[in-house]
Protein backbone atom coordinates (compact mmCIF):
# COMPACT_ATOMS: atom_id res chain seq x y z
CA UNK A 1 0.00 0.00 0.00
CA UNK A 2 1.30 3.43 -1.20
CA UNK A 3 1.51 5.67 1.79
CA UNK A 4 2.11 9.46 2.23
CA UNK A 5 3.77 10.43 5.59
CA UNK A 6 6.25 12.83 6.65
CA UNK A 7 8.90 12.36 4.36
CA UNK A 8 7.23 11.67 1.21
CA UNK A 9 6.40 8.42 -0.53
CA UNK A 10 7.44 4.94 1.75
CA UNK A 11 6.60 1.75 0.42
CA UNK A 12 4.84 -1.41 2.25
CA UNK A 13 5.29 -4.58 -0.20
CA UNK A 14 6.33 -3.79 -4.04
CA UNK A 15 3.89 -0.74 -5.10
CA UNK A 16 5.11 2.97 -4.79
CA UNK A 17 2.30 4.26 -6.50
CA UNK A 18 1.73 8.63 -6.63
CA UNK A 19 -0.10 9.37 -10.05
CA UNK A 20 -3.46 10.72 -9.58
CA UNK A 21 -4.38 8.42 -13.31
CA UNK A 22 -3.72 5.30 -11.32
CA UNK A 23 -4.92 6.02 -8.05
CA UNK A 24 -8.58 6.97 -10.23
CA UNK A 25 -8.30 3.73 -12.24
CA UNK A 26 -7.73 1.52 -9.16
CA UNK A 27 -11.49 3.37 -7.78
CA UNK A 28 -13.02 2.84 -10.95
CA UNK A 29 -11.87 -0.72 -11.21
CA UNK A 30 -12.92 -1.35 -7.65
CA UNK A 31 -16.38 -0.26 -8.57
CA UNK A 32 -16.99 -2.12 -12.00
CA UNK A 33 -15.27 -5.28 -11.29
CA UNK A 34 -17.55 -6.87 -9.16
CA UNK A 35 -20.30 -6.46 -12.19
CA UNK A 36 -17.91 -7.72 -14.55
CA UNK A 37 -16.30 -10.14 -13.16
CA UNK A 38 -19.11 -12.93 -13.07
CA UNK A 39 -19.93 -12.86 -16.93
CA UNK A 40 -16.06 -10.91 -18.24
CA UNK A 41 -12.95 -12.17 -19.09
CA UNK A 42 -10.00 -10.37 -17.26
CA UNK A 43 -6.97 -9.48 -18.74
CA UNK A 44 -4.10 -6.94 -17.98
CA UNK A 45 -1.50 -5.45 -19.90
CA UNK A 46 1.61 -3.68 -18.78
CA UNK A 47 4.12 -2.03 -20.81
CA UNK A 48 7.19 -0.74 -19.90
CA UNK A 49 10.87 0.72 -20.77
CA UNK A 50 13.82 -1.93 -21.96
CA UNK A 51 15.58 -1.79 -19.11
CA UNK A 52 12.73 -2.86 -15.98
CA UNK A 53 14.21 -5.85 -14.51
CA UNK A 54 10.32 -6.77 -12.95
CA UNK A 55 7.15 -8.34 -14.60
CA UNK A 56 4.57 -7.59 -13.66
CA UNK A 57 5.55 -3.91 -12.51
CA UNK A 58 3.93 -3.17 -9.21
CA UNK A 59 0.94 -0.93 -11.03
CA UNK A 60 0.39 -3.92 -12.51
CA UNK A 61 0.16 -5.51 -9.19
CA UNK A 62 -2.00 -2.94 -7.76
CA UNK A 63 -4.37 -2.82 -10.48
CA UNK A 64 -5.11 -7.02 -10.11
CA UNK A 65 -5.60 -5.77 -6.01
CA UNK A 66 -8.32 -3.16 -7.11
CA UNK A 67 -10.29 -6.43 -9.33
CA UNK A 68 -9.64 -9.20 -6.98
CA UNK A 69 -9.30 -8.04 -3.33
CA UNK A 70 -9.72 -11.37 -1.90
CA UNK A 71 -7.50 -12.93 -4.43
CA UNK A 72 -10.05 -15.38 -5.17
CA UNK A 73 -9.01 -15.60 -8.89
CA UNK A 74 -6.23 -17.87 -10.80
CA UNK A 75 -3.70 -15.01 -11.96
CA UNK A 76 -2.01 -16.66 -15.29
CA UNK A 77 1.50 -14.80 -16.20
CA UNK A 78 1.63 -14.82 -19.98
CA UNK A 79 0.70 -18.05 -22.15
CA UNK A 80 2.59 -19.78 -24.14
CA UNK A 81 1.63 -23.29 -26.42
CA UNK A 82 -0.96 -25.06 -26.37
CA UNK A 83 -2.58 -23.82 -22.89
CA UNK A 84 -6.24 -25.45 -23.43
CA UNK A 85 -9.52 -23.40 -23.25
CA UNK A 86 -9.63 -20.14 -20.75
CA UNK A 87 -10.70 -21.21 -17.26
CA UNK A 88 -13.47 -19.18 -15.25
CA UNK A 89 -11.97 -17.45 -12.54
CA UNK A 90 -8.39 -16.38 -14.19
CA UNK A 91 -6.70 -13.05 -14.75
CA UNK A 92 -4.37 -12.86 -17.58
CA UNK A 93 -1.36 -10.48 -16.62
CA UNK A 94 1.02 -9.74 -19.52
CA UNK A 95 4.34 -7.80 -19.60
CA UNK A 96 5.92 -6.21 -22.61
CA UNK A 97 9.40 -4.71 -22.21
CA UNK A 98 11.26 -2.36 -25.23
CA UNK A 99 12.26 0.86 -25.55
CA UNK A 100 11.49 3.73 -23.38
CA UNK A 101 8.07 3.84 -22.37
CA UNK A 102 7.41 4.97 -19.06
CA UNK A 103 4.77 2.92 -18.53
CA UNK A 104 0.88 1.83 -19.88
CA UNK A 105 -1.57 -0.31 -18.44
CA UNK A 106 -4.56 -1.44 -19.99
CA UNK A 107 -7.18 -3.59 -17.90
CA UNK A 108 -9.57 -5.46 -20.56
CA UNK A 109 -12.96 -6.97 -19.48
CA UNK A 110 -13.99 -9.27 -22.17
CA UNK A 111 -17.53 -10.40 -22.03
CA UNK A 112 -20.08 -12.01 -24.59
CA UNK A 113 -20.54 -9.53 -27.41
CA UNK A 114 -18.83 -6.36 -26.03
CA UNK A 115 -15.58 -5.35 -24.17
CA UNK A 116 -14.15 -2.66 -22.14
CA UNK A 117 -11.09 -1.29 -21.73
CA UNK A 118 -9.45 0.79 -19.00
CA UNK A 119 -5.88 2.14 -20.04
CA UNK A 120 -3.60 4.82 -17.80
CA UNK A 121 -0.47 5.94 -20.08
CA UNK A 122 2.62 7.76 -18.35
CA UNK A 123 4.50 9.70 -20.37
CA UNK A 124 7.24 10.33 -17.94
CA UNK A 125 8.23 9.78 -14.86
CA UNK A 126 6.84 13.33 -13.81
CA UNK A 127 3.93 11.83 -12.95
CA UNK A 128 4.88 10.53 -9.62
CA UNK A 129 6.20 14.13 -8.79
CA UNK A 130 2.81 15.51 -9.36
CA UNK A 131 0.94 13.14 -7.74
CA UNK A 132 2.83 14.03 -4.84
CA UNK A 133 2.73 17.80 -4.87
CA UNK A 134 -1.21 17.37 -5.49
CA UNK A 135 -1.59 14.69 -2.39
CA UNK A 136 0.82 17.27 -0.12
CA UNK A 137 -2.47 19.95 -0.82
CA UNK A 138 -4.73 18.27 0.53
CA UNK A 139 -2.76 17.05 3.49
CA UNK A 140 -3.14 20.11 5.42
CA UNK A 141 -5.80 20.26 8.64
CA UNK A 142 -5.74 16.62 8.20
CA UNK A 143 -4.66 14.80 11.58
CA UNK A 144 -1.54 13.27 11.60
CA UNK A 145 -1.17 9.88 10.43
CA UNK A 146 -0.33 8.05 7.15
CA UNK A 147 -2.32 8.22 4.58
CA UNK A 148 -3.08 6.14 0.90
CA UNK A 149 -3.88 7.91 -2.36
CA UNK A 150 -7.30 6.22 -1.74
CA UNK A 151 -8.13 7.71 1.84
CA UNK A 152 -6.45 11.25 0.47
CA UNK A 153 -8.15 11.62 -2.81
CA UNK A 154 -11.80 9.78 -1.81
CA UNK A 155 -11.90 9.57 1.94
CA UNK A 156 -11.43 6.02 2.28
Amino acid sequence: TPLFTHGGWRSFGSTIEGSLGVAVLVRALREVSGVLRPDFDIEITEAHHNQKEDAPSGTAKLLLEAIDPARAMTVVCGREGNTGKREKGEIGVHALRGGTVAGTHTVYFLGPGEELEFTHRAASRQIFVNGALHMARLLPGKPKGAYDLQKILFGE
